[in-house]
């Protein structure tokens, strides 16, 4: 699906994220809270590279953050971290185009 963006500009957060918390068995998630999020936000991950290290040590594939009407769920594929990490996020109020 397409999106149209409605902000002009981006509005910006870090997440702390422990090693406990995450349930399932691959691909494991995590329920985040997001300030200044809502459930139009598009929310994108800016990893920096102590966060990317960490991925890569922890044979972590990907992360990402699904919106479902305003609760939001962080993904990891592979494996979960197996350090607390810090990631900055973006958040961009969308509509379908």
């Amino acid at each position: 699906m397409a999106y149209e963006q409605i902000a002009t500009v981006p509005k910006y957060t870090t997440l702390s994220i422990p090693t406990s918390g995450w349930s399932g068995s691959g691909p494991w998630t995590r329920t985040v809270s997001i300030t200044g999020g809502t459930a139009s936000s598009m929310i994108d991950i800016q990893p920096s590279d102590t966060v990317i290290n960490t991925m890569v040590n922890s044979g972590t594939t990907a992360l990402f953050i699904k919106n479902d009407n305003g609760t939001f769920t962080l993904t990891a594929m592979g494996a979960i971290p197996n350090a607390a990490i810090t990631l900055q996020v973006s958040i961009t109020e969308v509509k379908p185009a």
